[in-house]
This record gives C-alpha cells, sequence and structure tokens, in this order.
C-alpha cells in the first residue's frame, strides 16, 4: 500500500509526522514564561509567610514582654504591702503592753509609727480600745485614731494606685494603667469625687470606647490638677 504524502506539506508520512511531533517555538515560551510567573508567586508567599510569621512571633514577644512586667508591678506592690504588714506586725508584739497601758504621748507616738505602716490594723486596734474604754477622753481618744486611720489608708491608696499607673504607662500597659486610675479616683474624698465627677466620666467614657491614649491622658490631667491644688 502507497503511502501518502502530508496534505500541506507534501512530505512522506513518516517525516511529516515527525515535524508535526517537534515542539513549537511559541509553545516553549509560554511555558518558560508560566514557569517565572510560579517562580515569582512562589517566592512571594514565601516573603508573606516569613512576614506574617515574624509579625506573629514579634505580638507573641511583645505580650509576653507585657505579661511579664505587669505580673513584676504586681508582685512589687504585693512585697511592699508584706514589708510594711511585717514591719507593722513586730512593733505591735513588742510594744503591746505600752500601746494598751502605757502614758498616752508615748502610745500615741507609736500608733502613729503603725498608722503609717498599716493603719487597718491601727483602725482594729483603736475599736477595740474604744470596746474598753471607760471615760469619755479614752473614748474620744480611740474615735480620733480610727478617724486618722482611715485618713492614712485612703491616702496611701490613692499614692500606691498613682503609682502603678505610672509604672504601667512607663511599659505601654494603657488599660491597665487606666483600670488604676479609676481605683485611685476611688481613693479620694467624697467631696473632691463629686467636683471632679464629669471630668472623671469623660475619661472613664474614653476607656469604655477603647481610647486607651485619651483615657490616660484626661485621667493625668485630672490628677494633676489636685496635685495643684493642694500645693
Amino acid at each position: 500500500m502507497n503511502a501518502q504524502a502530508h496534505p500541506q506539506t507534501g512530505e512522506g508520512p513518516e517525516r511529516a509526522y515527525l515535524k508535526d511531533a517537534t515542539p513549537r517555538p511559541h509553545s516553549q515560551d509560554a511555558r518558560l514564561q508560566w514557569l517565572s510567573i510560579l517562580d515569582i508567586l512562589s517566592k512571594l508567599a514565601i516573603g508573606i509567610g516569613t512576614l506574617i510569621l515574624s509579625g506573629t512571633i514579634g505580638y507573641a514577644t511583645l505580650s509576653f514582654n507585657r505579661g511579664a512586667a505587669q505580673r513584676q508591678i504586681q508582685q512589687q506592690q504585693e512585697s511592699l504591702t508584706f514589708q510594711r504588714q511585717n514591719a507593722a506586725a513586730q512593733i505591735l508584739v513588742a510594744e503591746l503592753t505600752t500601746i494598751v497601758q502605757g502614758p498616752g504621748q508615748q502610745r500615741a507616738i507609736l500608733l502613729k509609727t503603725l498608722e503609717s505602716l498599716d493603719p487597718l490594723l491601727v483602725k482594729q486596734i483603736a475599736e477595740s480600745l474604744l470596746d474598753v474604754a471607760d471615760t469619755p477622753p479614752a473614748r474620744q481618744e480611740a474615735e480620733q485614731i480610727i478617724l486618722s486611720s482611715v485618713e492614712t489608708a485612703r491616702a496611701l491608696s490613692l499614692q500606691q494606685h498613682l503609682s502603678n499607673a505610672q509604672k504601667y504607662r512607663d511599659f505601654g500597659l494603657l488599660a491597665a494603667a487606666i483600670r488604676e486610675y479609676l481605683a485611685a479616683f476611688k481613693s479620694l474624698p467624697q467631696e473632691t469625687q463629686v467636683q471632679l465627677a464629669v471630668r472623671e466620666a469623660n475619661a472613664r467614657e474614653a476607656y469604655e470606647r477603647g481610647a486607651f491614649s485619651t483615657s490616660v491622658r484626661l485621667f493625668a490631667q485630672l490628677f494633676q490638677t489636685i496635685t495643684q491644688d493642694n500645693d
């Protein structure tokens, strides 16, 4: 059987077949172009993945550092409180007889010392003295000690909350700083709270809507005003 020539080229069937099977130049160019595109996309994907991973690690590190800073501040506060209470307890044990039965002036000095360390302990002592007081002067003295210890406790609480707020601000922990400001505001005298109620509400509103920087600024200005008024 005679082989017929290729209808378009006029060549024999074997030669025409081999020619058709040879890749055309434009097919090779397209393939190279796709390979180039895939290479670019793969490099881009790796770059994005690396960026995301770096961001995740960085955020985790930042969160850990902030958490560590917050725990450190809390531990410092707990340590300071323990030291104060321990020192007050040692004085109480050593001077208990003087506090209960000693001369009035000497007892007043001891109670003032205790009050600067642990005012709530002094309040409990004064309440016990009030229960056994058998004369008006003794009762009046105990009542004055109670009032003084309550005021000292309030002032120490205010001072500590403001100190914590500043420490949190230094570490960029604005939400924690605001919570300390809120607690500090509650430690103010009732009359002062009433006078500053509107400003406190504005600072609190900024905190509740997530504007931490604004809230911190407003609270700082509020307590700065109190400090200036007391100077």
